[in-house]
């Protein structure tokens, strides 16, 4: 009995989900929109998601707060602020590119596209009726998709390649899992 108890006591939010409070949330058209329109245009160049910050509350989920899911979605890079702020204390991200893109959208001010190329950044795409930090001014010339939950720019100028960062060596996890077996 203890043993069939522990896991609804150590996940209580799991005995919650098997009680309905848990559903499947259908994303809005214009996800699917988006995600082809990149797919198909044969430019270089990563997606940095806007407001520049990890979590989201979208309507359509109800307002419940998620981890950004551009980069699970789109089969293209996407950039988002990987910094986990808890109160005072800011801990750096993972991922360099991250950070080096916060200053090339200032809240208010125009966008540094030539940063952001410098970056391998191509698009930006702004996740509409969430909150966040205040956008950087975007050019309307440079939409290629107008939703009514996604906008979609195109960045103009140059976008450098950025190369992919290499596999790790299988032998230590092999080794690991040897050790662990033996």
């Amino acid at each position: 009995a203890t043993a069939l108890a522990l896991p609804l006591v150590a996940l209580p939010d799991l005995a919650l989900g098997g009680f309905g409070r848990l559903q499947p949330v259908h994303y809005p058209p214009d996800w699917a929109a988006v995600r082809a329109l990149l797919a198909a245009d044969p430019r270089p160049g990563d997606v940095l998601a806007l407001p520049y910050a990890a979590f989201r509350a979208f309507e359509w989920n109800g307002g419940r707060v998620a981890l950004d899911p551009a980069p699970r979605w789109f089969d293209r890079t996407v950039l988002t602020d990987d910094r986990l702020v808890v109160g005072d204390v800011v801990v750096p991200g993972d991922d360099p590119r991250a950070a080096a893109a916060l200053p090339a959208v200032p809240p208010g001010a125009p966008v540094d596209a030539a940063a952001l190329g410098r970056l391998g950044v191509g698009w930006l795409l702004v996740e509409r009726r969430t909150p966040g930090p205040e956008l950087p001014l975007l050019d309307p010339a440079d939409r290629a998709y107008a939703g009514a939950d996604l906008d979609l720019y195109r960045l103009p100028g140059e976008v450098a390649t950025v190369p992919s960062a290499p596999l790790p060596s299988t032998a230590p996890l092999v080794l690991a899992d040897a050790a662990a077996l033996a």
